[in-house]
C-alpha cells in the first residue's frame, strides 16, 4: 500500500489508480475493501436576506467485507485497524488489477451507502454549527448544510485473506 501514491509504479494498472492497493494478509478472513472518501459540504449562513456559502471537507475511512454488490459495512474502528495490516503473501499485478477493477465495476452498489454517510455527517456538521451559534449568542443567523454528492473516493485498498 505504501507504493499506492508513488507515481513511478506499484499501483494496479487501472486508470487513475495511483491510490489503490491490494495485499494478502492474515488479518482478514475474507476480501475486505477500505475506501478513503472525501465528503464536501456547503455550509450556508443566512443573515437577514444574505446567504454566504462556505466549503467544508471531511475525509473518512469506510470499509466493507465481501463484494460491492453484497457489501457488509464495517464499523469505523475496524476500518481504521486495516491501516496497520501487514502483507503476508505476494500478489501478481494482474490479480491486483482484477480485484481493484471488481470494486470499481461494482461502485454503483456502493454509492447509496456513501451518500447516506455524507448526509449523516452533514447533519452532524450542522449540529456543531448550531451549538457554536447558541454558545456565541448570535441572533438573526441561520445555517444549513448541503452535502455535495457524490463524495470523492480518493483511495481503494483491497485486503485478501492469506490463504
Amino acid at each position: 500500500m505504501e507504493t499506492a501514491l508513488d507515481p513511478l509504479g506499484g499501483a494496479p494498472n487501472v486508470s487513475n489508480a495511483h491510490r489503490c492497493g491490494v495485499i494478502r494478509t492474515g488479518q482478514v478472513s475474507r476480501r475486505t475493501t477500505l475506501l478513503l472518501v472525501r465528503f464536501r459540504y456547503h455550509i450556508i449562513t443566512r443573515r437577514d436576506d444574505v446567504e454566504t456559502p462556505l466549503l467544508a471537507e471531511d475525509c473518512q475511512l469506510l470499509a466493507f467485507a465481501g463484494a460491492p454488490q453484497n457489501a457488509e459495512w464495517l464499523d469505523a474502528e475496524t476500518a481504521e485497524s486495516l491501516l496497520a495490516a501487514e502483507p503476508d503473501a505476494n500478489i501478481t499485478p494482474e490479480q491486483q488489477t482484477d480485484f481493484v477493477r471488481k470494486v470499481i465495476d461494482g461502485f454503483d452498489a456502493l454509492r447509496p451507502r456513501l451518500d447516506q454517510v455524507a448526509e449523516e455527517r452533514g447533519k452532524g456538521l450542522l449540529e456543531a454549527h448550531r451549538r457554536v451559534r447558541v454558545a456565541s449568542q448570535a441572533k438573526g443567523v441561520s445555517h444549513r448544510v448541503e452535502a455535495q454528492l457524490p463524495p470523492d473516493v480518493l483511495g481503494i485498498f483491497v485486503y485478501l485473506p492469506k490463504g
